[in-house]
């Protein structure tokens, strides 16, 4: 079936100048009075536990003191000799710890293959520690579940030899059991109600088109697979979120549970490699992606050559190639929401606010924009617009409003039903916290209100072809001004703000199309209006595609650790500089038959204790000022074998803005170890 009519497309006596006016005056007032963003360690104890220590100390003759009081944890820092402290971990419940009392459990910070063997201060400490606990009650901790990130990592025996008797009441912690593997219901049942849907309105597409759609998008994929995977987000979490659909992660299940429930089962079958796994599903969502976008630009009138384009714009955008081609985040939330906003204009197209066919499909739409919004709140505010795109779809303005209204309020009981709770939980995560001020989210919000309110009283007064054209282009700056002004990630390097930016991209390239439709609907000028959206998008992606597609030296250090992690290099273990002050590295060292790592805070150095021959990771914080110096605290304990066993250098490319590197380049390495009796032994 073709588009709808052109005739419904012809233009008629515009709306008056004064009330146009009135309602530009209002769109640039809300750009000046919105009021600039304002921007925002380990939580503090409680005066009894404080208390409870300080009595500890005295007792037991053994100086300690509190470092923080993490949910259902206390983290004690005991002096053990001159050069070094240990640090113990109180938790309740007890959980796998190495002494329980009641329901309390006490364990040590650090790597101890054999307790009996550590040295006699750190055991004295640590004693200290476990008198005071069955001497009096421990007071109440934070609340809330402890995370596993202080619990001790002991290595289990390599020999029956080591099993000895004197051994048997440690413990042996092995990596954490992955959890029951989730499943996405919510995207599947709007997957479900999607097929319902188009089965009943009948999209726009001939037999051949679809093939042809299908094609283009198979082939977008395929030149997409072009750029090396690697991992891209900043600062280290790119491994942490494979981790998180591997085998959880508590802290990333702060921004929601849905990165685990759409991609558990992908990651887990190729639990060996599971990157390798995942960047094949990543392919499969930028086919989704594609198909959807030129589904839904067909469904808002734009005829083939430009639904094609749109595709192409979208797709082979260099920012969208590179979450494909990665494990962020951003990837399944784009594709989840332009299924969305495919199953709204196909459904409003064919039906009245009140037909049963549409309210099933805004349920779908509400399920999956549900499912997205559980993966992460960078999308959080294009989902918010996302029912917008109903008023793109040709028909009478008086029925679209109704259903962007109907679908508005529909859309937000769905996802309030289905995770109000999980929706909740990123409030208190960094991006939730400070990232937008509460008055500048009312004022922008109450202003884009205001003017697009004024704009549908216009097209509802007069409601002429022009005024609906001058309306869409409104509602498309109204975005705009919404995504700028709002952004929670403006402080990030451009490459991640691209990222939020490209969760617009379903919306904000529908508009366009619609736009385009209506201003030159003929096939011909739609060609060249195809051609010249295409040059200018191809011209803007050569001139940012270097700054938004390549990783920061830290996402390359990590992707070089696929290489090498599964190697057998006689010994278990990779231990290394993790974070210092705000910025980390991580090693994704959680594949089944990969080495295990120990990744080191730079304030935990002093505290480490090692008993068994190690490979040392030489990072990239290495190199810098801030991490020179726990770094080589950290060599000190060490015996390092030279020369490393393998060496890469990377361009220093910074993952903050605010932390630059100084050099062009940096030096990475991997080196056999094995402990020293003490820092000062030779």
């Amino acid at each position: 079936m073709h588009a709808p009519a052109p005739a419904q497309l012809r233009y008629s006596r515009a709306p008056s100048w004064s009330g146009l006016w009135a309602w530009v005056l209002v769109f640039g007032v809300m750009l000046v009075l919105a009021p600039s963003r304002a921007r925002a360690g380990d939580p503090s104890c409680s005066e009894p536990v404080e208390q409870w220590v300080r009595s500890c100390a005295e007792s037991t003759g053994q100086p300690m003191s509190a470092i923080s009081c993490p949910a259902g944890m206390l983290i004690i820092s005991a002096a053990a000799g001159e050069a070094t402290e240990l640090r113990v971990e109180v938790r309740r419940p007890a959980g796998h710890s190495m002494a329980t009392i009641d329901d309390v459990g006490v364990s040590p910070i650090g790597e101890f293959p054999r307790w009996a063997d550590a040295p006699a201060p750190l055991q004295a400490a640590f004693a200290a520690v476990v008198e005071c606990a069955r001497a009096g009650p421990v007071p109440t901790l934070a609340s809330g579940a402890p995370r596993p990130r202080h619990a001790p990592i002991v290595a289990a025996p390599r020999s029956t030899d080591d099993a000895s008797p004197d051994r048997l009441g440690e413990p042996e912690v092995a990596p954490a059991e992955a959890p029951p593997t989730p499943a996405p219901w919510l995207g599947l049942a709007g997957l479900l109600v999607m097929a319902g849907v188009v089965w009943r309105a009948r999209p726009p597409l001939r037999t051949r088109e679809s093939y042809v759609a299908l094609g283009l998008a198979l082939t977008c994929a395929a030149l997409q697979s072009i750029l090396p995977w690697s991992f891209f987000l900043q600062n280290g979490h790119g491994p942490q979120w494979v981790e998180f659909a591997l085998r959880g992660h508590d802290g990333l299940a702060e921004y929601g549970p849905g990165y685990p429930e759409l991609l558990a089962a992908v990651v887990r079958l190729g639990a060996g490699d599971p990157e390798s796994a995942l960047a094949w599903a990543y392919l499969g969502l930028g086919v989704v992606l594609s198909v959807s976008i030129y589904a839904a630009a067909r469904a808002v009138g734009a005829r083939p050559v430009c639904g094609f384009a749109l595709v192409v714009i979208v797709a082979l955008d260099p920012t969208v190639v590179r979450l494909i081609r990665s494990a962020s985040y951003h990837a399944p939330v784009i594709s989840l929401q332009a299924l969305a906003a495919a199953l709204l204009v196909l459904a409003a197209r064919r039906t009245s606010a009140r037909a049963p066919t549409f309210v099933v499909a805004v349920i779908g739409a509400g399920l999956m924009i549900a499912q997205s919004a559980r993966v992460h709140p960078v999308g959080w505010l294009a989902a918010a617009v996302l029912p917008t795109v109903i008023m793109f779809v040709p028909g009478h303005s008086r029925t679209r409003v109704g259903q962007t209204l109907l679908a508005t309020a529909v859309i937000a009981v769905v996802v309030a039903a289905t995770s109000l709770s999980e929706l909740s939980r990123p409030l208190n995560t960094p991006i939730g916290r400070g990232s937008v001020d509460p008055s500048q989210l009312l004022w922008t919000f109450g202003l884009s209100l205001l003017a697009l309110g004024v704009g549908v009283a216009l097209v509802l007064r007069r409601p002429t072809a022009r005024a609906r054209t001058l309306l869409i282009a409104g509602i498309l700056g109204v975005i705009v001004v919404i995504a700028v002004r709002l952004n929670p990630v403006a402080v990030d390097a451009m490459r991640y703000q691209a990222g939020y930016f490209a969760c617009f991209a379903p919306v904000l390239g529908l508009g366009l199309a619609s736009l385009a439709a209506r201003l030159v609907p003929g096939r011909r000028h739609q060609r060249i209006a195809a051609a010249v959206a295409l040059g200018v998008a191809a011209l803007a992606s050569l001139a940012t595609a270097s700054e938004r597609v390549r990783p920061a030296t830290d996402a390359r250090e990590s992707t070089w650790a696929l290489e090498w992690r599964a190697r057998d290099w006689g010994v278990a273990r990779v231990v290394y500089i993790r974070e210092v002050d705000t910025r980390a590295v991580v090693l994704p060292l959680h594949a089944r038959g990969s080495l295990r790592g120990t990744g080191l805070r730079a304030a935990d150095v002093s505290a480490f204790y090692l008993g068994e021959p190690v490979l040392y990771y030489r990072s990239s914080l290495c190199s810098e000022a801030a991490g020179r110096e726990a770094c080589s605290d950290l060599e000190s304990r060490l015996h390092i074998e030279d020369p490393a066993v393998l060496e890469r250098e990377f361009p220093a490319i910074a993952s903050q803005p605010w932390h630059p590197l100084q050099a062009d380049s940096v030096r990475v390495g991997l080196f056999m170890a094995r402990p020293r009796q003490s820092p000062d032994s030779p």
